[in-house]
């Protein structure tokens, strides 16, 4: 809890956590992945930017058809 922070930055970082929220929301639909195997913290690095690239290459293949 920062209660030193303004109503200006509190919404900020709500905006960014949101679009955060969106992204494992896409990732739940469009890859159907429900939770992350890995437990260590390289193993979350690895699937997050594998689902990333995964997410970046079919709104690619959506965008040229």
């Amino acid at each position: 809890n920062h209660l030193d922070f303004g109503a200006t930055t509190v919404a900020a970082i709500y905006k960014d956590r949101w679009q955060i929220e969106i992204f494992f929301k896409a990732l739940k639909q469009n890859l159907k992945a429900k939770t992350f195997v890995g437990t260590s913290e390289n193993a979350l690095y690895i699937q997050i930017w594998t689902a990333l690239i995964a997410m970046l290459l079919i709104k690619f293949l959506q965008f040229k058809s």
